[in-house]
């Protein structure tokens, strides 16, 4: 029994899980790892850019930096492959509309989709500083357990520069400008209410209002 590919190997070390919201993140490594509960899986790990909730509020989901993995579980095969076909799609920022020929014939048919997949989980780590959008909703099963649902869906690209699979299985990656910062709201102003100047209450039209 030979471990020489331990030389090459690296830590799969437990993630923490997505938290309901809206992400922008930079893809660190695509991991496949069979476990012993969800069978064959694949981990994206990637490091948080954007990060908004779905009700509105100030609160981030998860701080911009930090790191979070999302767990393609491996049980049902063909939910896997559905869920990592949706990923792939997200990363090369296509349109099931608009490129929904390219989609069938050729990302599907054509073997591209399994080519950048292997590439993705490969010594290459073909995807690494590749950014993309996720939005994660927590919806019940049938059964009525929690599930965390992955929707992706691709960054803008100025015209001709979106990734191609050539692309990225030949280490050509694609190159980002910094991402802004959330403005913060505008504070809501203050009402103005009459004050009591000398002794005579003051209202806000009146020329000698204090401001």
């Amino acid at each position: 029994m030979g471990f020489a590919g331990l030389s090459k190997a690296t830590l799969v070390e437990k993630g923490e899980w997505f938290e309901e919201g809206e992400y922008r993140f930079r893809i660190n490594r695509v991991v496949f790892k069979k476990t012993r509960k969800a069978g064959e899986s694949v981990f994206i790990e990637g490091t948080v850019l954007t990060s908004k909730p779905l009700d509105g509020s100030d609160i981030e989901p998860a701080p911009v930096g930090s790191k979070r993995t999302h767990m393609i579980s491996g049980k049902d095969e063909d939910l896997r492959d559905n869920n990592c076909l949706s990923f792939l799609a997200g990363v090369l920022a296509l349109d099931s509309k608009k490129d929904a020929a390219y989609i069938e014939e050729k990302f599907k048919k054509g073997g591209e989709a399994a080519q950048l997949m292997d590439a993705a989980v490969g010594e290459d780590n073909a995807l690494e500083g590749v950014e993309v959008n996720v939005k994660v909703k927590n919806i019940k099963t049938k059964t009525g357990g929690d599930f965390s649902l992955h929707l992706y869906s691709g960054v803008e690209y100025p015209a001709g520069q979106r990734p191609t699979v050539a692309d990225l299985v030949k280490g050509n990656k694609p190159t980002y400008g910094a991402q802004e910062a959330p403005k913060p709201k505008a504070a809501t102003p203050t009402p103005e209410v009459p004050k009591l100047v000398d002794g005579v209450w003051v209202t806000p039209d009146m020329p000698n209002y204090p401001r």
